[in-house]
């Protein structure tokens, strides 16, 4: 069912997007000025809580995390690279899409 006006909305789901070093993984290794410096992997977090939103009530959700970058992933100059503090890989929305359509059949509610 879509939800035509404010009234009509009975779920919500949010996204908080975050990202999180890979541990133990470096995107790649730079040389600035005669020393090496690895520039961090990061992926991306994604927070997916669900609210019964007739209830007024959180239902919970997963924390949901994408794969770090590959090496051909990022196209920015070294020094930028270095500057960015870090290269996340792509957000899961594949992984969220999945998550939501079988969350959405394990409590669907047969009209």
């Amino acid at each position: 069912m879509i939800a035509r006006t404010a009234r009509d909305v009975e779920t919500v789901v949010w996204i908080d997007w975050s990202t999180q070093q890979v541990p133990g993984e470096s995107y790649k290794t730079v040389f600035q000025k005669g020393q090496a410096k690895k520039i961090p992997a990061m992926a991306w977090n994604a927070d997916v809580p669900v609210v019964d939103w007739t209830r007024k009530r959180l239902l919970g959700g997963p924390r949901i995390t994408g794969a770090g970058p590959t090496e051909h992933y990022e196209k920015r100059s070294d020094e930028d690279l270095l500057n960015a503090g870090g290269i996340a890989g792509p957000r899961p929305f594949q992984e969220i899409a999945d998550y939501l359509a079988e969350t959405a059949r394990a409590i669907a509610v047969p009209p």
